[in-house]
């Protein structure tokens, strides 16, 4: 008697990993394996960047020229959202991380909904611009100031049941830069919420106006 009850020992075990495996339903229905194109691949009216630059312009006074408005040139507007899907310890010799790449962030927390083994998303959104020639005509030599020519901001996707607040960037300078911003947000039975916080300080080239003549 007490033999036949060891010998079920491994048969349940074995009930337990088959159950547990056909309970865990991969089903990435958005997402690729397959990584984004190098390259830009936001465009320069997405709703997002609209935020981190909403007047798409660098105004300063000046002078000599009253006011001086530099239009953002964009050098780079790249957005790069995943998720790993993480395999249970039951799935034994074929359990392995699968990472899955996405450009819509509702389908992104579409599949993080529908998927128990997938963890927290993440992601990467690395901005360049630069600052063009002032809009109006050249006038007579003069001291125009200085101006960001190149700024540079790299920033993280956050995930989280409640939104970001919107935060400025407190350092120096002129410019408005968010620190931190609410991006989308979703209450499918659950509450969720992406976001993006800024890395580190912006990098930013100054240099002297173009109406600035020696």
């Amino acid at each position: 008697m007490k033999a036949a009850a060891w010998a079920l020992i491994p048969f349940g075990a074995l009930i337990v990993l088959l159950v547990l495996n056909l309970n865990e339903i991969d089903h990435y229905e958005f997402g690729t394996e397959t990584p984004p194109a190098p390259g830009n691949n936001v465009d320069a009216d997405d709703p997002g960047f609209s935020r981190i630059f909403p007047e798409r312009s660098f105004v300063h006074a000046c002078p000599g020229c009253g006011e001086c408005v530099h239009r953002y040139e964009i050098l780079e507007n790249r957005r790069v959202l995943q998720m790993v899907d993480h395999d249970g310890w039951y799935k034994l010799f074929w359990a392995g991380d699968d990472l899955y790449y996405y450009s819509d962030p509702v389908h992104l927390i579409a599949d993080w909904g529908q998927n128990r083994t997938a963890e927290s998303p993440t992601g990467t959104w690395t901005i360049r611009v630069r600052t063009a020639a002032a809009t109006h005509a050249p006038g007579a030599p003069h001291e125009c100031g200085r101006l960001p020519r190149e700024i540079s901001l790299t920033y993280a996707l956050t995930f989280s049941d409640a939104p970001l607040d919107d935060t400025p960037y407190s350092g120096d300078g002129p410019m408005k830069i968010l620190q931190a911003f609410s991006w989308l947000t979703s209450n499918s039975g659950r509450p969720v919420s992406l976001g993006w916080r800024l890395q580190g300080a912006p990098a930013v080239e100054v240099a002297p106006c173009d109406c600035s003549h020696p």
